[in-house]
């Protein structure tokens, strides 16, 4: 994804709220992981 479409999805105009954390992976997750690190956040 190129930084200025990743810039116009996060802008204020598309997102009501606020980040608490990011992360950026060079590749795509699967299942497993999302469920892993979604249960690691609670």
């Amino acid at each position: 994804m190129k930084m200025d479409m990743l810039v116009k999805c996060l802008s204020v105009d598309n997102f009501k709220g606020l980040i608490d954390e990011a992360r950026v992976y060079n590749r795509a997750l699967n299942s497993d992981e999302i469920k892993r690190l979604y249960n690691m956040g609670r």
